[in-house]
């Protein structure tokens, strides 16, 4: 009797803790449903506003689709760190859900390779040798025989056909002449290629993993294939498949850009948030123009209708009530976004009214980072700006913030020339993590070429006292401050960095200096009707096994009591 006990103890606490687990699923989709149906009360007091007669009717249908994915969207993100479940906010509850991945809910597969063959060649600085270019091909094609990495069958390619010759003959160059001599041996340049290939697999990795970030999939699987350089992208819920391949694709932009003070910028900024006040306003005293004017209509036709007055401030009302309803915003907060449209998002970097140094010119929630994007992107606010004025929004949420959730926005300062960056990743030869003069904490060393040294001391010598940023596909990594002209090409890059945090960076800084694509080698869309097929045939195994073992539990009981 006492096993029996047990037996039911641990069917019990297998329950729980099952339930436990899939509790974070309904938590999940509860908040899901309280998204959809805050967005749909935005769509409904769309519809009753002034705005929405405004759009033509072949676009009203996608206009109120957009506008309730963005309002769900936003739903979700202003809850995201606020506690939902048990004292979990609600990003943690959606990392702690049942994760149904493709099979189940659809979405894309991609693998990507990593050409090792390209990059082989751009540390050899193209070269065109007869024994080279055989080698390069005969290890392109024994790849597709063997399950042995590029490198290798280069290795032993070269070993057959390079004439006896030293890899440092091909590979010596004058980038890579801090670590490969004349007299350096083959078996030594195979572990240069083989590190720097490596290097440019984890940047690609990194590339792409912020790319997927910022691209808002829910439980992307991004991993690494051994060491082939392949990488497997597994994107659930996605139905744009070609932005997706554009996205995994496209070529990483490193630059080097210098920056504004926030001093010179804020004067700007308060224009800006004074210009879209003024612009608010217009916006609805031409919205309670056209209400009048319709009222106004509608009373000629109908002698006996309420008066145009007040039936225009009567649809006012009520469009102000619903929309206020649908954001969730009390009248203060609604009366101070209204008169601080930019302020109200951005946060200015101040602190006890004086403005901070530096090349920060505000904080911003990441929900709310396009927001901004789009009120700076307007032609009107834009033409209030220096023409040389690029704002860019940092990579990770800034340091000081515990909830991960703020971003730094940093006035970037174009060329007056051209609008282009002074320097790009192209001249970056070499960089790695260094424990030199930062008391044991990581820093990034950073070496250019003869033509990067150049520029570096220029940019470097007029810049003293401000900060250059290392932007990364339009996304700024750092923004280290200059304390003195830097000649020879090398650089210490210093900003209270983790290990992991240096490592990165290290691995941007490279990704400038050698042309290592990854391109689509396989990719697979899932309908998400393979998903519900998954699904309804889960359920029901789940179902047939439950009475199963439930008929079993009963025979088994019965013959017990029997033999008692």
């Amino acid at each position: 009797m006492q096993s029996k006990g047990a037996i039911k103890l641990v069917a019990i606490l297998i329950a729980l803790a099952c339930l436990y687990q899939l509790s974070f699923t309904w938590a999940t989709k509860h908040q899901e449903n309280k998204s959809a149906e805050y967005a749909e009360r935005a769509v409904e007091a769309m519809k009753a506003s002034p705005e929405y007669a405004k759009v033509p009717e072949v676009d009203k249908a996608y206009f109120l689709d957009s506008l309730r994915k963005e309002k769900s969207r936003n739903y979700l993100d202003s809850v995201s760190a606020q506690k939902v479940y048990l004292g979990f906010t609600y990003k943690e509850v959606k990392e702690k859900e049942i994760n149904l991945g493709l099979d189940l809910k659809g979405g894309m597969n991609v693998m990507l390779q990593v050409q090792v063959r390209d990059l082989i060649k751009a540390l050899a600085d193209n070269n065109e040798s007869e024994e080279f270019t055989k080698a390069l091909d005969l290890a392109g094609k024994r790849e597709l025989e063997t399950r042995q990495d590029y490198i290798t069958l280069f290795a032993e390619a070269w070993n057959e056909v390079g004439g006896g010759k030293r890899l440092s003959s091909i590979f010596g160059t004058y980038e890579m002449r801090e670590k490969i001599k004349p007299e350096t041996s083959d078996e030594e340049v195979i572990k240069v290629i083989r590190a720097e290939a490596e290097s440019a697999v984890a940047n690609s990795f990194n590339v792409l993993r912020n790319r997927i970030d910022r691209f808002g999939v829910t439980q992307p699987n991004i991993q690494r294939i051994g060491n082939t350089g392949r990488i497997l992208v597994e994107l659930p819920g996605v139905k744009e498949p070609e932005r997706v391949r554009k996205l995994l694709q496209g070529t990483a932009s490193l630059e080097f850009w210098t920056t504004y003070e926030n001093q010179e910028i804020y004067p700007y900024l308060a224009e800006a948030n004074t210009l879209l006040r003024r612009m608010g306003e217009d916006e609805e005293a031409e919205a309670a123009a056209t209400a009048d004017a319709a009222a106004t209509a509608a009373d000629a036709a109908a002698p006996n209708a309420v008066a145009p007055e007040a039936a225009a401030e009567a649809a006012q009302d009520s469009t102000v009530q619903a929309l206020e309803a649908a954001d969730s915003l009390s009248k203060d907060e609604a009366a101070f976004i209204k008169a601080n449209p930019l302020f109200a998002y951005l946060s200015p970097n101040q602190s006890n009214g004086q403005l901070m140094q530096g090349a920060c010119i505000g904080f911003a929630h990441y929900k709310d980072t396009a927001k901004i994007n789009k009120m700076l992107a307007l032609p009107q606010v834009k033409a209030l700006f220096p023409s040389e004025f690029i704002p860019m929004w940092t990579v990770k949420a800034s340091d000081w913030d515990k909830t991960g959730s703020l971003f730094e926005l940093v006035a970037i300062k174009a060329s007056s020339r051209d609008g282009k960056a002074p320097l790009d990743g192209g001249v970056v030869s070499d960089a790695r993590v260094s424990y030199g003069n930062t008391g044991g904490a990581p820093s990034v060393s950073m070496s250019m070429n003869a033509e990067g040294a150049r520029v570096w001391a220029r940019l470097t010598a007029d810049n003293i006292g401000k900060q250059i940023a290392i932007v990364l596909d339009g996304m700024v990594y750092s923004y280290p401050r200059v304390n003195g002209e830097i000649s020879g090409g090398n650089s210490e890059i210093t900003g209270n960095f983790t290990v992991t945090e240096a490592e990165d960076l290290s691995n941007v800084l490279k990704s400038g200096k050698l042309p290592a694509p990854a391109t689509i080698v396989q990719e697979q869309v899932v309908g998400p009707s393979l998903g519900s097929e998954s699904i309804n045939a889960g359920m029901i195994s789940f179902v047939i096994a439950f009475i199963l073992v439930l008929i079993y539990m009963l025979i088994f009981w019965s013959l017990e009591q029997a033999r008692l």
